[in-house]
């Protein structure tokens, strides 16, 4: 299906522009992705930004107003959205699939671009090194590669199979001529044959795969500079999808888009529960989101840990950071906070 929709890129000048463009894919009902992924980006040196595009997977009233706030308040270029086709939408409203969402926004972005290179930055990634984003530039162009990463895939089974090179797509900075040489649907996460083994390929790593392994690199950048909590803006797809009540919050996800709308917002514009109500579940083991998985005490310490990171970061003020500990203590008392003190 996907080759059939997208056999080929849209045609553009062959003429790319110097320095890079950012792309902020963002979900549309959750417009407080995009007020962090503004904050944090504009507090990048944004030396060599030609210009930021902002793809959202649907439009709503409150997105299009924190988008005029943005437009406002943005430091460096044009902030451009990007919105989706009618055929785009439907195949958003009828899977309602995040991989399919992701690609898409990744696909309607490279055909807007104009400049040589680009960087993917994902909506739950949080980043307190100033120079991050022109590290990632520098090292692309100067270097001549075809993409620059900051990990690696989370998929072993890569580097077992001889793919020890591939990058993470999250805060990816990749050349316009490198992911124009492949159609886009090759970049679709979806089953390829590599080497003889049908393996699924995440998206991008397809390609990838069919890129010499000098021409990727990792910038494994340390604790204090960036972390990643993976997969949340996902798991809030699977929660919307999965009508089926209670919903395991195995990973703390849900807890962090609360945390963070009730920081950042007024008014909560997502589906889940509050606070409170999510703090009620941990004793009642019920609600219609819970934490009472086997594993639930470990994963939380992974969470935690990573939350505690993110606290330390430029982003919060300290009476943020205070508060944000307050909401989160009834959680370090059921799963024993001491490890935190």
């Amino acid at each position: 299906m996907w080759k059939l929709l997208y056999p080929r890129w849209r045609s553009v000048s062959q003429d790319h522009l110097p320095g890079y463009t950012l792309f902020l894919p963002v979900p549309g009902d959750l417009p407080v992705f995009l007020k962090i992924a503004v904050d944090i980006s504009s507090r990048q040196n944004l030396k060599n930004l030609v210009e930021t595009l902002v793809i959202p997977d649907k439009v709503t009233p409150a997105f299009l107003k924190t988008f005029e706030e943005s437009q406002i308040k943005w430091p460096e270029g044009n902030l451009r959205l990007v919105s989706m086709s009618g055929t785009q939408n439907l195949i958003i409203k009828l899977t309602n699939n995040p991989g399919h969402i992701a690609w898409l926004q990744l696909i309607n972005a490279v055909n807007k671009t104009r400049t040589a290179h680009a960087l993917l930055h994902d909506a739950d990634a949080f980043i307190a090194n100033r120079g991050f984003f022109g590290a990632l530039y520098r090292t692309c162009l100067e270097k001549n590669l075809s993409c620059v990463g900051v990990n690696k895939v989370w998929d072993s089974w890569f580097a077992e199979n001889g793919y020890k090179h591939l990058a993470a797509t999250w805060e990816l900075m990749f050349s316009l001529e490198w992911m124009r040489k492949f159609p886009p649907w090759q970049h679709h996460g979806q089953t390829f044959s590599v080497h003889g083994v049908n393996h699924v390929c995440d998206t991008t790593l397809w390609p990838q795969c069919q890129t010499s392994p000098e021409k990727i690199t990792l910038i494994p950048f340390s604790n204090g500079e960036f972390v990643h909590f993976n997969y949340v803006i996902s798991t809030y797809r699977f929660f919307q999808r999965e009508k089926k009540r209670p919903y395991v919050d195995e990973h703390f996800r849900l807890l962090l888009i609360r945390l963070l709308e009730d920081l950042y917002l007024d008014s909560s514009q997502s589906e889940i529960p509050s606070l409170s109500e999510l703090t009620a579940s941990l004793k009642q083991g019920q609600g219609s989101v819970v934490y009472n998985t086997p594993d639930i005490k470990n994963n939380y310490y992974i969470f935690r840990q990573k939350f505690e990171e993110l606290l330390h970061f430029n982003l919060f003020t300290n009476e943020q950071s205070s508060a944000l500990r307050e909401k989160i203590e009834p959680f370090d008392a059921h799963f024993d906070r001491h490890v935190y003190q």
